[in-house]
């Protein structure tokens, strides 16, 4: 059997293994703490004299040994012990480089970094993605002075409302002249108004978003070289609970 294997084969098997482990341990240890099971008993029952009651014998048999439990404790740890070694070692010497367009960004990063790193890429990318852009309904100038956008210049009219009187019928020789006062909107100013804005154009955003991706892409590719390193199986388990069991 080799002695040797990736390290991406590793990481296949390693939370079977200790998912398996925790089930049977868990299952172990509900029985092991119990000291009835440990226990057993007979009993006969002798009466003083051929006369006398008679009882039928009793039985209490021993279920679980010690000895069995330690035996199973260890076939069940064993693998887990030795594949979460082998694992922790390899990525002692799992390394890789994340490269965008043949860039090295990042020079023998770990495995541990390169799982940090998709993380935090991830996040930037949920962050970036949730920023606003220029509205594309204004025409945008950057003021260098003020280090943000400007729109272009509109006008609009101030108005306000004012009462004037409007004959509703002339005076005549018998009835007087009939008045009566409306309300009229007049133009009293202009309001000249200039929007700003330190949000990203929309080019900008694209741009961002797509140097996240190529090094989200760039970062996983690492990850994946790193994971394919020849890594050699450890097996210390047999050595621990020699110690352990004293044998």
């Amino acid at each position: 059997m080799t002695n040797t294997l990736k390290l991406n084969q590793v990481l296949a098997i390693d939370g079977g293994v200790r998912n398996k482990a925790k089930q049977e341990l868990t299952a172990l240890h509900r029985s092991a703490e119990k000291p009835e099971l440990y226990n057993g008993l007979t009993r006969v029952y002798q009466p003083k004299d051929e006369e006398g009651e008679k009882f039928p014998p009793e039985r209490q048999v021993v279920q679980l040994r010690a000895a069995d439990v330690l035996k199973k404790l260890q076939a069940t740890l064993m693998e887990s012990y030795d594949t979460e070694l082998t694992k922790d070692a390899g990525n002692l010497v799992a390394v890789a480089d994340v490269k965008v367009d043949g860039r090295v960004l990042v020079p023998g990063a770990p495995v541990s970094f390169l799982l940090y790193l998709e993380k935090q890429l991830e996040d930037l990318n949920t962050f970036v993605s949730k920023m606003p852009v220029l509205d594309s309904a204004e025409e945008w100038t950057f003021d260098p002075g003020q280090l943000m956008y400007r729109s272009t210049a509109t006008v609009t009219t101030k108005t306000k409302k004012v009462m004037k009187p409007v004959v509703m019928y002339e005076a005549t020789d018998k009835h007087p002249a009939q008045v009566k006062e409306v309300t009229e909107d007049v133009v009293v100013g202009n309001w000249h108004a200039t929007k700003f804005s330190a949000a990203l154009r929309a080019d900008e955003k694209a741009l961002l978003l797509d140097r996240l991706d190529r090094l989200r892409k760039a970062v996983k590719f690492a990850r994946e070289e790193a994971n394919s390193v020849v890594v050699e199986k450890k097996e210390v388990a047999e050595t621990l609970f020699s110690f352990l069991l004293n044998k």
